[in-house]
């Protein structure tokens, strides 16, 4: 008779077991590998212009630089060509940036 009752007890505890272990390991979500947005692709800006000029003191104020006036123009063309160029590339990485975060809070365990 102490034996079948350990015997029972023995098969209940691995019945226990073993069905607690299932309940869990169906709960727990495996991991699975996403995709991620790929790299924006940037705009190539412009080079800088071969411009030379010249370090003048002027009398009272100080040092200047001096240049001629088609460097100029071409400095101030490059000047302005770069900016805009730099600001539409800022726009794609913030842009890629957003979707990474966001990509992020959708995977994650309590994802808002």
């Amino acid at each position: 008779m102490r034996s079948m009752k350990r015997l029972k007890r023995l098969l209940a505890t691995i019945f226990l077991s073993f069905s607690l272990a299932g309940c869990s390991a169906l709960s727990v979500n495996p991991g699975m590998p996403t995709g991620i947005p790929p790299r924006p692709a940037l705009a190539q800006c412009p080079a800088y212009p071969d411009v030379r000029g010249k370090v003048v003191d002027v009398e009272g104020v100080g040092k200047h630089v001096m240049l001629t006036l088609e460097d100029a123009k071409r400095l101030s063309a490059w000047i302005h060509a770069y900016l805009v160029c730099s600001q539409e590339n800022q726009a794609e990485l913030l842009g890629h940036l957003e979707k990474l975060e966001n990509r992020i809070r959708a995977l994650s365990p309590g994802g808002s």
